[in-house]
């Protein structure tokens, strides 16, 4: 019951400072930023992950953090993204950001409405953003890891396609769908990640 009672206390005063106009709130007579509870780059690294795969549940549901006694928590894993990337349930534009467009249920106050206007937030996303756009090129080249995994896929996915009866064929899938959506989101993306005051009026253009 204590563990139980600290661990509500600590999200909330996340939750808390969050949506704070500075940042801050106060935990347990402390006065802190949500960077001192929670880890900035495993924050930013979530939402870069989500953006670009445009996961439709991004802020709904199967959405984890964990925590180590003594330590910050941590954003993940990331988990269910079976709706993204322009899947055949999924919608999501290439050009636009999902934390603005995914309003369903909890989405209206999921923390990335709120940490998208904040300044900290922001310039480290635009740092990381850099760091991982080798990464999520790897997943747009041709020759890069989606045709990789295409021949070792397809015996499971030819199977797969069977039992469902989408209507759609692994091969058009993968070569109509998947892979031109990694490449216009991530054309639309490097626009926005110019500077991080193109990040910032991109994401905040009220």
């Amino acid at each position: 019951e204590e563990l139980m009672n600290y661990a509500k206390e600590y999200v909330q005063a996340i939750e808390d400072a969050v949506w704070a106009e500075d940042g801050r709130a106060v935990f347990r007579g402390i006065s802190v930023h949500y960077s001192d509870l929670i880890d900035l780059d495993s924050l930013v690294a979530y939402w870069l992950v989500s953006e670009y795969f445009y996961n439709m549940d991004f802020g709904m549901k199967s959405v984890f953090l964990y925590k180590e006694i003594g330590e910050k928590a941590y954003m993940g894993p990331i988990w269910d993204m079976d709706f993204s990337s322009r899947s055949v349930t999924g919608f999501g534009l290439y050009d636009q950001w999902a934390v603005l467009h995914l309003n369903d249920a909890c989405q209206e106050t999921m923390w990335y409405k709120a940490l998208v206007k904040d300044e900290i937030f922001i310039e480290r996303a635009f740092e990381l953003y850099q760091q991982y756009r080798p990464v999520f090129w790897q997943l747009a080249e041709e020759n890069g890891v989606i045709d990789g995994y295409y021949d070792y896929l397809y015996e499971s996915a030819m199977a797969n396609e069977k039992l469902w009866l989408n209507g759609r064929a692994f091969t058009e899938d993968v070569e109509e769908y998947l892979k031109p959506w990694f490449q216009e989101r991530l054309a639309w993306m490097d626009a926005q990640f110019v500077s991080a005051e193109t990040l910032m009026r991109s994401l905040n253009p009220d």
